[in-house]
């Protein structure tokens, strides 16, 4: 088993590449107040980061160790293959020069799911709000953990926090793994040390800003489950279904999609025909004996009529239908 983690700290490489895209601002007052803005957040998250040596870094508790060293030795193995297959000639001599950091990137990039898998078998079932309860001297900065969202989730906070941890784990994997290369395989744990911080700090950003109960922030405030998200909405588990994603549409269950809408009668080239009529050569028609009245059907026979795109049961002196 490797030490968790190593002294890179996520939030120190997030800030300096808000520093770099800061850099390139043309406005000069907007570029100083952006730098000035960057180096505050420095300043914060080296204050409230856990206090990691060169070596390690305390595991969230309640994650497991034992998990976490089997699926990070996995993905490691696997990069490392490929790494070595397709980057070898670039860094073998020269692991710091851009060609070989060029090589490797997609490499890593491409790992990112594997390693966020990493997370979940390491982590889940427990959520983040029973890992709370268990943080106690183990850890050095219990602010690492303090909620900063007061609703349910923060969508956009909790987004840029797990996009700067990719982007720190790609800032991070790239020179480790290259380093790896040059030294035909030594010093492979360095990399599991990037994937251990990207385990922490996607554990802070849950904490801080997620859905602590393990579901999805698919907008504020709104926790879903994995399986009733749709779009940006999320779908009543017992009676809808996600008919349409992209449009973030549930509809009711024995409904159909229809014309982008959900349809309870028979979907008739795109247009959903009422219960009570059918589909006939591509078009909404009343059923055989019926009046079509407007955009309803009138039951045929017995005194019924249309009259100003109404039904009407014409009832004379012998009663109705006389």
């Amino acid at each position: 088993a490797v030490a968790l983690f190593g002294g890179l700290g996520l939030d120190d490489a997030a800030a300096h590449n808000l520093l770099k895209r800061c850099r390139k601002i043309e406005d000069k007052k907007k570029r100083a107040a952006c730098i000035k803005k960057a180096k505050k957040h420095k300043r914060q998250h080296a204050a409230q980061a856990p206090q990691c040596t060169a070596d390690s870094c305390p595991l969230p508790p309640g994650c497991s160790q034992q998990a976490f060293d089997a699926c990070a030795e996995e993905l490691r193995q696997t990069v490392f293959a490929e790494a070595e297959a397709s980057c070898q000639a670039e860094c073998q001599d020269n692991p710091d020069s851009a060609a070989c950091r060029t090589c490797l990137k997609p490499i890593v990039e491409a790992s990112l799911p594997d390693a966020e898998a990493c997370v979940v078998d390491a982590c889940a079932p427990t959520t983040a709000t029973a890992r709370a309860s268990a943080r106690g001297d183990d850890v050095s900065s219990a602010s690492w953990w303090t909620r900063s969202c007061s609703k349910a989730c923060c969508k956009s906070e909790h987004e840029q926090c797990r996009e700067d941890a990719r982007d720190s784990f790609l800032a991070c994997s790239v020179p480790a793994i290259a380093a790896a290369i040059a030294s035909a395989g030594a010093g492979g744990a360095a990399y599991l040390v990037c994937v251990g911080v990207y385990l922490y700090s996607i554990d802070k950003c849950v904490a801080r800003n997620g859905c602590v109960d393990g579901q999805n922030c698919i907008k504020d405030g709104v926790c879903c489950s994995e399986a009733n998200v749709c779009g940006n909405e999320c779908c009543a588990d017992d009676f809808e279904f996600c008919a349409d994603e992209q449009a973030s549409l549930c509809c009711f269950n024995g409904s159909t999609l229809c014309g982008g809408k959900c349809c309870f009668g028979t979907c008739c080239n795109g247009v959903c025909c009422p219960s009570n009529k059918v589909c006939e050569a591509n078009e909404c028609k009343c059923r055989s004996g019926q009046i079509t009245c407007g955009n309803t059907c009138c039951p045929g026979g017995g005194g019924w009529s249309c009259k100003n795109g109404g039904c009407v049961l014409d009832c004379g002196p012998n009663g109705c239908g006389g």
